[in-house]
């Protein structure tokens, strides 16, 4: 049916063998019943928290940490962060591979490695929101990511545009005939009711 498949069960290096599999299960599963799986539909969700450096990002994190903490121990399904986890929790989730708090260096790093970790590539990364900074401090990270991160791998971004104006381009022909008709048709109804 062209769906996609989405991988929210973290992104330790145990998770993405899991994820990697399964994509493996979705391949089969799509051609045994006469489809081809498109990596392009897959989704990979992860943290991050971004500031202009690595001390900063951890500071920022101590803000909301230990209430993410709780709530995925005492409310959630299952906790992110081990219960058995003694030390900074903020440490534990970048050394585990479940999260980038750090620069925009250290996330480019950190989707890198989930690419790589995919065994041929996904669609997008998703980040799943997560109040561990302060509105401020969420805010300067977003514009650390659309300024920095997102364009290290939109390297390629025209290519996709150049298609997305070549299939509209080639669309035109019919779809811009029956759009013209329909708008001529209601200007003509309009037209006949004013008489």
């Amino acid at each position: 049916h062209g769906i996609g498949m989405l991988s929210i069960g973290g992104t330790s290096d145990d998770a993405l063998k899991a994820h990697a599999s399964n994509w493996g299960v979705y391949e089969d599963a799509a051609r045994a019943n006469g489809k081809t799986a498109d990596r392009s539909k897959w989704r990979i969700v992860t943290f991050a928290h971004v500031a202009e450096t690595r001390e900063q990002a951890l500071k920022d994190a101590k803000f909301g940490l230990d209430d993410f903490r709780r709530y995925f121990t005492e409310v959630a399904t299952f906790p992110i962060i081990p219960p058995d986890v003694t030390g900074d929790p903020a440490e534990w989730l970048v050394n585990a591979g479940v999260a980038c708090i750090g620069t925009p260096d250290d996330c480019i790093r950190h989707f890198e490695r989930l690419w790589m970790g995919s065994g041929g590539g996904f669609g997008a990364v998703l980040l799943l929101a997560h109040n561990w900074a302060d509105w401020p401090a969420t805010q300067k990270s977003y514009e650390l990511m659309a300024r920095y991160v997102h364009p290290h791998f939109q390297r390629s971004s025209n290519e996709l545009r150049q298609w997305s104006y070549d299939d509209a381009k080639s669309k035109f022909a019919v779809a811009g005939a029956q759009s013209r008709a329909a708008v001529q048709a209601a200007i003509d109804k309009h037209q006949a009711r004013k008489g």
